[in-house]
């Protein structure tokens, strides 16, 4: 299929059709050193192309794969890119994507006070966009929620949930970004 589209000389197809590739290839193990590569092409081809939402997605991919590999600091910095590029681009739904999967790596470089606001946010973003979580999501949920509890205790875990529940977008994109929070 890529191919294909390159032959017809539809860039965004080929560049879609890596993508989803590298998507592919990172879900086993053995072949994530070749998904990376895959992934770094696209976001340079996207990048080069000025296709910003599949260049946000790109990026958020590249999370996934840096988050299985565990490592973090190069999963915050890929999820944060994308925040940035979904933005704006004005992508709500790249946007929800990495809003969603940066508390999951923050947590696990033991950034637990921002990570729980974030996914509290993340959580009511995820619904107004996208619709109800899937057991998945809970489940991740879950588990962001049990590793911050043994890093904050369980009563800092819900006075930082509710204060991401009220926040709005913006509060929750500077949190994203590395600034305080406003409510």
């Amino acid at each position: 299929a890529i191919a294909a589209w390159q032959a017809a000389g539809d860039v965004h197809g080929a560049n879609t059709g890596r993508y989803n590739l590298a998507m592919a290839l990172g879900a086993l193990a053995p072949t994530r050193a070749q998904a990376l590569q895959e992934i770094d092409a696209v976001i340079a081809a996207t990048r080069a192309a000025g296709d910003w939402g599949l260049l946000a997605v790109a990026w958020n991919q590249r999370g996934e794969l840096m988050r299985a590999a565990r490592r973090w600091d190069e999963a915050v910095l890929a999820y944060r890119t994308a925040v940035r590029i979904a933005d704006d681009a004005f992508d709500p739904l790249a946007l929800a994507y990495a809003l969603w999967n940066l508390p999951l790596a923050l947590v696990r470089r033991r950034e637990a006070r921002t990570a729980v606001p974030l996914m509290a946010f993340a959580q009511r973003h995820w619904e107004r966009q996208a619709g109800h979580l899937s057991a998945d999501d809970r489940r991740d949920l879950r588990r962001l929620r049990r590793m911050a509890a043994c890093q904050l205790g369980p009563a800092q875990v819900e006075a930082d949930w509710r204060l991401g529940e009220a926040l709005g977008l913006a509060g929750a994109l500077r949190l994203a970004l590395g600034s305080e929070p406003t409510p």
